[in-house]
């Protein structure tokens, strides 16, 4: 997976830094709760992000995180959640569709 983003490489408080983190698709739930692996400055960790309803951290009903937060707030910036990051899926593996129609 791809987010754009996630930080301000170039420090002039805009969103144009384009595509800034990667991480691995790690499981997914049948709500459409994806589980992603990637590497921020404590560590690796496992985060969950929501492409469906990508501007909520936590589900009104069942109170479980949707999405976690990639950007953490600083002195000038809101924290902002994996699923309003989210930039692109790719793949190293070939599509089984292609395979297919071959």
């Amino acid at each position: 997976m791809f987010f754009r983003d996630t930080y301000d490489k170039n420090h002039i408080r805009r969103p144009d830094n384009g595509l800034t983190h990667v991480a691995v698709v790690d499981a997914a739930d049948s709500d459409g709760t994806v589980y992603i692996i990637h590497r921020v400055q404590r560590g690796v960790v496992r985060y969950r992000m929501n492409l469906i309803r990508p501007h909520l951290h936590l589900d009104p009903a069942s109170r479980q995180t949707l999405n976690d937060y990639l950007r953490i707030a600083g002195k000038q910036t809101h924290p902002v959640l994996t699923g309003e990051l989210f930039a692109a899926y790719g793949s190293v593996l070939r599509s089984e569709m292609k395979t297919a129609s071959r």
